[in-house]
């Protein structure tokens, strides 16, 4: 699992799976949040960091797992998902499984900040 896969082989979901192991722990940390739907300034919040370094960390991500942007690795590990194949890496199933403890982000709309706050007066 330490070798890293220069080109696709087997189709994008193997390079993915295979280069998994490159990422760095606070890659891994942007990525799961990423898989719950957060945007960077909801990750940045979550992990005390910058906007500006969650997108780095967002852009190494990409890079590294050789996707064409967010969308394209979020559904090449879906379809890793739906294969089942994320079962063959033992430290990523447990990591990518949603933690229980997280209640989600908090909406960052003004509209909906706004709303909330008409609501409490």
């Amino acid at each position: 699992m330490d070798q890293v896969i220069s080109r696709p082989v087997g189709g994008k979901v193997d390079y993915v799976l295979n280069n998994l192991a490159r990422l760095s722990p606070r890659e891994r940390g942007v990525l799961r949040l990423m898989l719950q739907g957060g945007n960077a300034k909801q990750i940045a919040s979550q992990l005390h960091l910058s906007p500006r370094t969650v997108e780095t960390h967002r852009e190494r991500v990409i890079m590294k797992l050789g996707a064409d942007g967010t969308l394209d690795l979020l559904a090449t590990l879906l379809q890793a998902f739906a294969g089942h194949r994320i079962g063959e890496f033992d430290e990523w199933r447990d990591m990518l499984r949603p933690d229980p403890g997280f209640a989600g982000f908090e909406p960052t709309s003004g509209r909906i900040a706004a709303e909330r706050e008409f609501d409490r007066h």
